[in-house]
């Protein structure tokens, strides 16, 4: 796995509501689950699909929310599936997952995944997002997307 980092810079503006997680079980990065998963086929979002294709993680905070938005990657079958967060303190792991139905075209989408995150306090909020990198030098790979954000 790899770690990317970059430091975000941030406006100020509204927040949304997270998407809920999802019984699951990964097998080699895909998501087969039970409840709103059963019978598709999850995978873990493509943050990096080529060159000029991504990372595309972005903060907006208010207060002491911060809405994160997520760019995914897939071909024109793909859509977007549950997406994780976990927080613990100043620190927030989000997991996008889309539903891919397994068609092989070759054109390229943007998925979008929006979630909400109250850290509750001020302070240096640190943002991972995991998800594949599936560019011609390094992928496919695990990567995570680290942004930090000050929340007033």
């Amino acid at each position: 796995m790899r770690i990317v980092a970059l430091v975000a810079a941030v406006t100020l503006l509204g927040c949304a509501d997270a998407t809920e997680p999802v019984s699951k079980a990964v097998v080699d990065g895909v998501l087969t689950g039970t409840g709103a998963a059963l019978g598709k086929r999850h995978v873990l979002g493509t943050l990096i699909a080529s060159a000029g294709y991504g990372p595309t993680v972005e903060a907006v905070v208010e207060g002491t929310k911060v809405t994160v938005h997520v760019t995914t990657y897939g071909n024109s079958c793909v859509t977007a599936a549950a997406t994780e967060v976990e927080v613990t303190g100043m620190e927030a792991t989000i997991v996008p997952w889309d539903h891919d139905p397994g068609c092989h075209d070759r054109l390229l989408k943007q998925v979008s995944h929006t979630v909400a995150i109250d850290f509750g306090q001020s302070g240096t909020a640190r943002i991972l997002v995991r998800g594949i990198d599936q560019s011609p030098v390094a992928g496919p790979d695990t990567v995570t997307i680290e942004r930090v954000v000050l929340v007033p």
